[in-house]
């Protein structure tokens, strides 16, 4: 169906529903940009308070190895001992921190964080239990300690690296995804006011073209009925819309019009 064989009404309406169309278009593209990024935020904030908990676990890592330290060089320290109870107390607890988080990251595992730990954790507690029990720490134990320590803190820069890493990767999308997003919408927009334009113009000019030849038609009819004129065309616009169904109306009372005029004008001629 032709735009001339539409309503007017629905002329009209064609710009509503296409506008409509668009801007629900637009609509769900900034809203699933607003996701994305609402997800990358989510994602640097997590990997942000994770990397804080790892610069603060390998920190504790060195305060119980200089806890250590300090009570192998003054063995009868009672405060040194405290603290290095209490700094292996702080440092499984941020391990534990760190095993929760692998519900959201795989570095835990992928790391091998556990495995590494649980070999610390192991000689951290012997050495405990050697101060529990008031005995003599040697130079062995703080080697021993420094040994498994190492491959941890390796492991835990390794981890720390990586999501340095990932938090640049997540400010790349970001930035792609409000750049995207914004093109986008920017282009939409553009297409729905070049399409309002040409539609308004399309629609304008389809009405004023039937406006003028059902205009003159109807002209022309008015001057044959005055009989200012001795001739009449039968208004010629082809369509279904308003104008058509009044062109149609107009036509059949030319028809019936010139055929009285006729009639009559033939009556005169007898008489």
């Amino acid at each position: 169906m032709g735009l001339k064989n539409l309503k007017v009404n629905y002329k009209i309406n064609i710009i509503s529903i296409i506008t409509i169309i668009l801007l629900a278009i637009v609509t769900a593209v900034l809203y699933n940009g607003m996701s994305k990024i609402n997800n990358s935020y989510e994602n640097s904030s997590l990997i942000s308070d994770l990397a804080i908990n790892i610069t603060k676990t390998s920190e504790q890592g060195l305060q119980v190895s200089n806890a250590l330290r300090g009570i192998i060089i003054n063995p009868s320290d009672t405060k040194a001992k405290d603290n290095f109870i209490q700094a292996v107390k702080e440092l499984d607890d941020l391990i534990l921190v760190l095993k929760d988080s692998s519900k959201n990251f795989q570095g835990f595992e992928k790391f091998e964080i556990a495995s590494l730990y649980a070999s610390q954790i192991e000689v951290l507690n012997k050495i405990v239990e050697k101060l529990k029990n008031n005995e003599t720490l040697t130079k062995e134990d703080n080697s021993l300690s420094t040994k498994e320590w190492r491959p941890l803190k390796a492991a835990l820069l390794k981890w720390q690296e990586r999501n340095y890493e990932r938090n640049r990767e997540i400010r790349s999308e970001f930035n792609d995804t409000i750049s995207t997003t914004t093109s986008f919408i920017v282009t939409i927009l553009g297409i729905t006011i070049l399409s309002i334009l040409i539609i308004i113009q399309l629609i304008s000019r389809n009405i004023v073209t039937s406006l003028n030849i059902f205009q003159s038609g109807l002209l022309s009819f008015f001057a044959f009925s005055n009989k200012e004129s001795t001739k009449v065309e039968l208004i010629n616009l082809n369509s279904t819309d308003e104008f058509g169904t009044m062109t149609k109306v107009i036509n059949q009372n030319i028809v019936k019009t010139q055929d009285l005029i006729t009639q009559d004008n033939a009556l005169i001629e007898d008489v």
